[in-house]
């Protein structure tokens, strides 16, 4: 028997009304626009007490253009793969009421499913409603990285960067060249923007 999948299989039933769908193997995930999502990822630890399964709940927010930077490939080619935990724009993990060990430490038998589902349950409805879920639009995204008052669920690496990416698909093919003439002559102060510039060019201004 999987406890893990067992507990996030009843957790997901309870929090469709929030729009929480089965993800791939274990997980759960919110789709949002343009395939953004957050992802909800049971990460199994070893457990040195027999028919005691042991777990961290890693809570993720992607953004599909920021993704696909990262890696170095399309948008559409993002979508086919769930990006990893360091291709998220936000990260965080959520704490267990019941640890004994680390706040994000959870445990789960046969005996405590429910109770730990319970648990997981009112952790991620109160997580979801008042951080995660708002995040996903992405107008509510650059309101935030443009706001130095809010803070996100965790540092964000390229807020700048991040913002752009929230847009890029909309942006018409003129000022995507003036962009990269921009960050082209920037290049030599900032890899980074090169970098940016020659992945605008191959995957939005190749025809």
């Amino acid at each position: 028997m999987n406890l893990i999948a067992d507990v996030f299989a009843e957790v997901g039933r309870r929090l469709a009304d929030l729009g929480v769908r089965p993800g791939q193997g274990d997980s759960l995930t919110v789709p949002g626009e343009r395939g953004d999502a957050i992802f909800i990822d049971p990460l199994p630890l070893p457990s040195g007490v027999p028919g005691q399964a042991d777990f961290m709940v890693n809570i993720t927010h992607h953004l599909v253009p920021w993704t696909a930077f990262v890696r170095d490939e399309s948008p559409n080619e993002a979508l086919t793969q769930k990006p990893d935990r360091w291709q998220a724009v936000f990260y965080d993990r959520l704490d267990s009421p019941f640890s004994s060990y680390l706040p994000e430490h959870w445990e789960v038998t046969l005996d405590t499913r429910i109770q730990v589902a319970d648990g997981l349950t009112k952790g991620l409805r109160e997580a979801l409603a008042e951080t995660w879920l708002p995040l996903l639009p992405r107008a509510e995204l650059r309101a935030l990285i443009r706001d130095p008052q809010r803070k996100g669920p965790s540092f964000l690496s390229n807020p700048q960067f991040i913002d752009l990416m929230c847009r890029i698909e909309d942006m018409d093919r003129a000022d995507l060249r003036d962009l990269v003439r921009y960050f082209h002559t920037r290049e030599a102060d900032d890899p980074d923007l090169g970098r940016l510039a020659r992945w605008i060019e191959r995957y939005f201004l190749t025809a």
